[in-house]
């Protein structure tokens, strides 16, 4: 009996909202995911903050050296998490902006042959103030974009 139908749709085969059903906002926050990153980042800098206390506290004079430093890396990472959470990847389909994005991996895989820091006898890294930074990381993506 195929006549149970739960949704109805309209001449252009798109499905229409029923009574009681929910719709998905494009750029709608799942709370629960976000709660749980930031319960595991805070358990995460409590069990740092009490293996490294004592060898901070005789390396740095400051038993809080590592937690500040992973906490504000942490910090970092989620103003980074929001603001690409609300970012609109379907302007990524455009053409011209794939070309441009690929080209700027590519050259950045170039600037690695010139510019490379060695590390670990490989020259892979290019260094950024006080990081390094791999750009075959985001050839990755630029791979995965191009295909």
């Amino acid at each position: 009996m195929a006549a149970a139908v739960t949704q109805k749709t309209n001449n252009r085969n798109q499905p229409q909202k029923l009574s009681g059903q929910n719709t998905v906002h494009p750029h709608a926050m799942d709370y629960s995911v976000l709660l749980l990153i930031l319960f595991l980042i805070f358990f995460g800098l409590v069990i740092l903050y009490s293996t490294s206390s004592y060898r901070g506290s005789l390396d740095y004079g400051d038993p809080a050296h590592w937690l500040v430093r992973q906490g504000s890396i942490a910090a970092a990472g989620i103003l980074i998490m929001l603001f690409i959470s609300r970012f609109n990847y379907l302007i990524l389909r455009i053409p011209l902006i794939q070309m441009v994005m690929y080209g700027g991996m590519a050259g950045l895989l170039f600037v690695t042959l010139v510019f490379a820091v060695a590390s670990n006898g490989s020259k892979r890294w290019i260094g950024a103030g006080g990081a390094n930074f791999q750009p075959s990381e985001l050839m990755k993506i630029g791979l995965a974009m191009a295909a």
